[in-house]
């Protein structure tokens, strides 16, 4: 599975594809897990993501940094 691939799939498990594709969405952000933040029409609104785990949040992240060469550690978060 190339790195591309595996974000992909991700943000499929993560919910940010399905956020992205709706109409009106801006931005999507995870700020931590079991929610997500959606950018649209109305603002930013927050929603539930009961499967949003810590894990999967740090496979997103671990999977985004090496796609785009970077590092994931205490000192160097994503922003």
């Amino acid at each position: 599975m190339t790195e591309d691939t595996l974000v992909l799939d991700f943000l499929d498990q993560a919910g940010v594809t399905e956020r992205l594709n709706r109409p009106g969405t801006q931005d999507v952000a995870i700020n931590r897990p079991f929610e997500i933040w959606v950018d649209g029409p109305d603002g930013w609104v927050r929603e539930d993501a009961p499967w949003l785990t810590y894990n999967l949040c740090w496979r997103l992240a671990n999977a985004l940094c090496a796609l785009n060469y970077r590092v994931l550690a205490p000192h160097s978060p994503i922003h």
